[in-house]
């Protein structure tokens, strides 16, 4: 029976994926609590719990789940990767675009800007006048 793929990353947690390898490896609940550093009961529970979230009904397709999900993971690297390494003329363009950046924000805080216009403020009063003088 071919294993059954989780609906999402989220339905097992990593250290069910941990414990999973080490199923995938052949190792049993005690050998896994020992290299895990656990409780028998806690190796017992993840694997529980991965049978259970994956719909699997043994150790060797929790095993074959594993080396599928690794494999299929192996062939995005695969093809992914050439494209995500940081390349020399990546690197040289991310530096570029960054110095560019900084000499644009200088420039801007630089530029001469208009004199700031003198509001009234609240406590300010007009100015006095002076009554005009009649004529005699």
């Amino acid at each position: 029976m071919e294993p059954k793929l989780p609906d999402g990353p989220a339905a097992i947690t990593d250290r069910q994926i941990e414990v999973a390898k080490l199923v995938a490896e052949g190792l049993t609940n005690r050998q896994i609590a020992e290299r895990l550093d656990i409780s028998l009961d806690g190796a017992k529970y993840h694997v529980t719990q991965l049978l259970v979230r994956l719909t699997l009904d043994s150790r060797e397709e929790i095993g074959g789940w594993y080396r599928d999900r690794r494999r299929r993971r192996g062939r995005v690297r695969a093809l992914l990767g050439p494209l995500l390494a940081p390349t020399p003329l990546a690197l040289a363009a991310g530096v570029v675009a960054v110095v560019v950046a900084g000499a644009l924000v200088v420039a801007q805080s630089t530029t001469s800007s208009p004199p700031p216009v003198e509001r009234p403020s609240a406590t300010s009063r007009p100015p006095a006048t002076t009554p005009a003088a009649s004529p005699p």
